[in-house]
């Protein structure tokens, strides 16, 4: 049986550090996307539950129209 023996000088670490970088990048912006995005969604509730749909439509429609 030939069992293939791998030795310590021949192990290569080809680690490309701008491909780290830019993976490190965009993972730590989806991250703040998704926070943001929560963050969003819990001030949208928040302000249902405060003032209620008609006041938050009738709100939107005066931030739009400017009347």
């Amino acid at each position: 049986m030939d069992t293939p023996i791998i030795a310590k000088e021949m192990v290569e670490v080809n680690v490309d550090f701008s491909e780290e970088v830019t993976s490190f990048g965009m993972m730590s912006g989806a991250v703040a996307g998704v926070f943001i995005a929560v963050l969003a969604g819990i001030c949208l509730i928040s302000a249902l539950i405060s003032s209620g749909p008609v006041e938050m439509l009738r709100g939107y429609i005066t931030a739009l129209t400017g009347y």
